[in-house]
């Protein structure tokens, strides 16, 4: 891995081990800032994330520890194969929270249901996009990605989620 100041930005190369296809990829990861180790991505869960439903609260509270080890993935410079693993991670679990919470939604008659399902289409679509992109080389992974995955993740519950919590 190699770090080259750019800018007032860092940016970190990790050279792509072991795939047979893509051995001269690079995945580049970029931050504006002073100093990518005192960053934080941290999402701290609160009661005001609290959606009045324990297993829908818990899944929210695992998924936001899949966005934070994605985060980390990202800030510590880890491999191709590494982001991959756990963008697919945070995928899957997201469609199948999605799942859940819609099922949800279904049994108490939320009036609002197809407008929600399709935010959490778009918001899918986004991560397969990222994941698709990443992938072909043509996304340079970088935290303001996860930034919008943790802004959409924390306005969507306190927002959109809570509509369905009254």
């Amino acid at each position: 891995m190699t770090e080259e100041p750019i800018a007032g930005s860092i940016v970190k190369t990790c050279k792509n081990s072991g795939s047979k296809s893509n051995n001269n990829r690079e995945t580049t990861v970029k931050h504006r800032g002073n100093n990518l180790k005192k960053m934080t991505m941290i999402i701290e869960w609160t009661p005001e994330l609290s959606v009045g439903n324990d297993q829908l609260d818990k899944q929210h509270q695992q998924w936001i520890k899949l966005l934070d080890g994605f985060y980390e993935g990202i800030k510590q410079g880890k491999s191709k194969e590494v982001l991959e693993e756990l963008i697919i991670g945070m995928l899957d679990y997201t469609r199948y929270h999605f799942n859940e919470e819609e099922q949800h939604m279904q049994q108490i008659g939320y009036s609002n249901l197809e407008k929600h399902k399709a935010l959490h289409a778009e918001y899918i679509k986004k991560i397969e996009d990222y994941h698709e992109r990443m992938m072909s080389g043509r996304l340079i992974l970088s935290l303001e990605v996860t930034g919008y995955l943790k802004t959409w993740l924390v306005n969507h519950i306190k927002g959109e989620d809570q509509r369905y919590a009254e």
